[in-house]
């Protein structure tokens, strides 16, 4: 009952099966069930009101910034959404948090640093984008990725402070070795460096660990330059925009990939994917444990994100160098074609209200950042 004439029936109800009876069972039960009935909805409500809790760690680097930045214009203009509290970690660079965003700064291979960020804060929703992804620096520093991609300390430290917590964790492509793709969940990992296994021995652990979570294993992230101080200047998309566009007439041609093929991913949809998981929580997720693919919509060379720059922009093409990854040593293995299949993240409820056109194209994201 919802209003005070159900309350009324519900109390003359009550008291007429029970008064003959058992009349001093009328007088405890009915007002105990009345304070129930009108308490109900205000504490629901109360629910819906209070902002929802996310602490995202490497918030600082390049996917992060863009994620606050849209938690903050979300906030500003919340269309009837439950408002956000988010908080973000970093770990060198305080100055890539935006105003409007507590700044934690955190440690991932220090336990204690870990818990005191997570007690002081108390989330609802860990989201965990920090990441040590160069897989050249990976092979030169193992124990260093290991403990940065691999962050024990993190469940551990959840499990003390927010055992309810929905945890979201951004994952890679790299865990395939590209000799059989198309790549769909089903597929058996099978790293070939160091980042892959850090990053596959981190899903493991989730998944044995943490009931209710989500992993996305994303592709190539590109997009806009980061708004603020971030460890990389920009996506592969400015390097492409700026090495092609040179207006040297002697500019060397440029050497590109064409045997490495993924499938680029827009950071503008993984900023929309990411919040529409957290919004739901483990509700949305089918029972609150699940990994799925996150790629763009298509299977792209170095070369083919090439020319769609010179495409665009209007470059000669004739800048292009074809070259083959698998005759170089760079000093650590690359697969060659992680491509994967993102159907099954398509076919999300939740992902759906988030990009009801779709991911989005290579082509279409240039309009939006080469302008």
């Amino acid at each position: 009952p919802r209003n005070p004439t159900q309350v009324d029936a519900l109390m003359r109800r009550s008291s007429s099966s029970t008064s003959l009876a058992v009349p001093s069972l009328s007088r405890l039960v009915v007002p105990f069930l009345l304070l129930f009935v009108l308490a109900a909805p205000a504490n629901a409500m109360e629910k819906c009101d209070s902002p929802l809790k996310v602490l995202v760690t490497g918030a600082s680097g390049y996917l992060g910034q863009f994620l606050l930045d849209a938690v903050l214009a979300e906030n500003a203009s919340p269309a009837g959404r439950r408002p956000l509290d988010v908080a973000g970690t970093y770990s060198t660079r305080p100055k890539g948090i935006p105003e409007g965003i507590r700044a934690l700064k955190m440690d991932l291979a220090d336990a204690k640093s870990v818990e005191e960020s997570l007690s002081s804060f108390a989330p609802d929703v860990v989201i965990n984008l920090a990441a040590m992804s160069a897989p050249l620096a990976c092979e030169k520093n193992k124990d260093e990725a290991a403990a940065i991609n691999v962050p024990s300390a993190l469940l551990s430290s959840m499990l003390k402070t927010c055992p309810d917590a929905l945890l979201i964790h951004v994952s890679t492509d790299q865990i395939f070795d590209g000799d059989t793709p198309v790549y769909s969940e089903g597929h058996t990992p099978a790293p070939v460096n160091q980042y892959g296994a850090t990053k596959l021995r981190f899903e493991q652990e989730v998944r044995n660990a943490w009931a209710n979570h989500l992993i996305l294993r994303s592709s190539l992230i590109y997009g806009a330059p980061p708004p603020r101080e971030c460890a990389r200047a920009g996506s592969f998309l400015q390097f492409l925009d700026g090495a092609l566009g040179d207006p040297a007439k002697d500019a060397a041609p440029l050497d590109l990939f064409a045997d490495e093929v993924r499938c680029p991913v827009f950071v503008e949809d993984v900023v929309a994917l990411l919040l529409a998981a957290a919004r739901g929580g483990g509700s949305a997720l089918g029972g609150g444990a699940q990994t799925l693919h996150m790629g763009g919509p298509e299977r792209m060379s170095r070369v083919d994100m090439a020319k769609g720059v010179c495409s665009h922009r209007g470059y000669p093409e004739g800048r292009i160098k074809h070259s083959s990854r698998a005759a170089l040593d760079l000093g650590f293995t690359s697969p060659l074609d992680i491509s994967m299949d993102s159907s099954l993240l398509d076919s999300q409820p939740w992902a759906i209200a988030a990009l009801p056109q779709g991911r989005t194209t290579w082509a279409a994201a240039l309009h939006k950042v080469l302008v």
